[in-house]
């Protein structure tokens, strides 16, 4: 149900995504507070609202063959940044994970990888994720929002230091929330996390947009300030 390598069809797979501007004018046009909470509260009432977020499904730019999207970093060490960027397949030196999904008929396909950390590794087969799983994607099915959203991997850090993200050419940059001296125009909501005690969401990371409504195209959005 859900794969967490790189496939034969990986670069296909992200390269159709939307773009930000795209991908959030869908999201505001189709999905409804209700559909916000009806989602959250499968989150909750599965007990993995400290594993998984919902994400907006958007691309920053396009793969080339053989390429995947690579997060490097943290928010946590000297530098307090964090990497994605292009790399290909075939020059990994290190195990990878998927960390991003998107829900392709009956299953998840990731799209964007780390590298593996044991540490945060995540059983799959657990009976209580794999029932969130299918759940969650019966629902979206449901809600005909396979197009918009899709989960991710999070950890306790999302929680203490929101990010924001920018993109420079083929690297996204995400930086501390609090620490951003850059002005934007419009920041776009792309990752949500639910709260166990009251099923409210809350924003942990933002795409950033520097040129407002000049801008018509994803790398206009992106771009930094």
């Amino acid at each position: 149900m859900i794969c967490t390598e790189p496939s034969f069809d990986t670069v296909a797979r992200f390269n159709e995504l939307p773009n930000l501007w795209d991908a959030d004018g869908a999201k505001n046009k189709q999905v409804t507070e209700e559909a916000f909470k009806t989602l959250g509260q499968l989150f909750v009432a599965h007990h993995v609202e400290r594993i998984f977020g919902l994400t907006l499904l958007h691309n920053h730019f396009s793969l080339e063959e053989g390429e995947i999207l690579l997060e490097t970093g943290s928010l946590f060490d000297s530098q307090q940044e964090i990497v994605s960027q292009p790399v290909k397949v075939d020059k990994l030196a290190l195990p990878i994970q998927g960390f991003n999904w998107r829900i392709i008929n009956k299953s998840y396909v990731p799209y964007e990888f780390r590298h593996e950390n044991k540490d945060l590794k995540i059983e799959f087969s657990s009976p209580d994720i794999q029932s969130f799983l299918e759940e969650f994607l019966q629902k979206l099915n449901e809600l005909d929002l396979t197009r918009i959203f899709g989960i991710c991997t999070i950890n306790e850090g999302d929680f203490m230091r929101p990010g924001i993200e920018y993109t420079n050419g083929r690297k996204n940059i995400t930086i501390p929330l609090a620490d951003s001296t850059d002005t934007f125009d419009k920041i776009i909501e792309a990752l949500w996390v639910f709260k166990s005690d009251s099923n409210e969401k809350f924003i942990q990371r933002g795409c950033t947009k520097s040129c407002g409504v000049r801008g018509s195209g994803h790398a206009t959005l992106h771009s930094p300030t």
